[in-house]
């Protein structure tokens, strides 16, 4: 009796060869009584020759628009309060990634997967953030402009699968340096992220 089962390669496409992809993520939206948030993005990946290194170029773009409360000193008091600011919010990351699939030449060797862009992977997170931002306590009538300049740059370690013929979901983890430009809010930390969406 033949089995109802899918091969599980038809659903992770594991032996196709890719040299190159676009990928689209489904796009984050939410509504609200006071706020709204959509979040999209887009990347380009692609190998070098028949090696498993590759570039993956990636954009992505937040916007909120809405009232969010901050925590803060008031003029005539010793405590902190909570106030409520109108806030218009864009927050856009340019990415370049150089990525190493350190599984890939072993699993093709057993027989497991092919010359594709799936797999683990490790490699360096080079990160460009710009926030603008535009906010209105309502106690005067002038908006608070705030525009910042952001570079993240380390290591990084993730794992990428296609799925079915056009889907495909992203992981990955880096360490990063961050650099804040006019700023003394320099630190080091973790920055993760998920793509789930279409690829083409």
């Amino acid at each position: 009796m033949k089995s109802k089962r899918r091969p599980l390669c038809d659903i992770l496409l594991c032996d196709e060869d890719m040299t190159d992809q676009w990928k689209i993520k489904i796009p984050e939206v939410s509504l609200g009584y006071y706020l709204y948030r959509t979040r999209a993005g887009v990347a380009y990946e692609r190998k070098i020759k028949t090696t498993p290194f590759s570039l993956n170029f990636q954009y992505d773009i937040s916007l909120t628009k809405g009232y969010s409360y901050t925590k803060g000193r008031a003029n005539y008091s010793a405590y902190e309060i909570y106030g409520s600011d109108n806030t218009k919010e864009i927050s856009q990351f340019f990415t370049i990634q150089p990525r190493y699939y350190f599984l890939q030449k072993r699993n093709q060797m057993r027989g497991k997967s092919g010359n594709s862009l799936s797999g683990f992977y490790t490699g360096i997170n080079a990160e460009y953030g710009l926030y603008l931002g535009q906010h209105n306590t309502g106690i005067g009538p002038i908006d608070v402009k705030i525009t910042k300049h952001t570079l993240y740059s380390g290591l990084l370690l993730g794992v990428q699968q296609r799925l079915f013929r056009h889907g495909y979901l992203d992981f990955n983890t880096s360490f990063n340096h961050k650099y804040e430009f006019l700023s003394s809010g320099n630190s080091t930390g973790f920055r993760g992220h998920l793509g789930l969406g279409f690829a083409f």
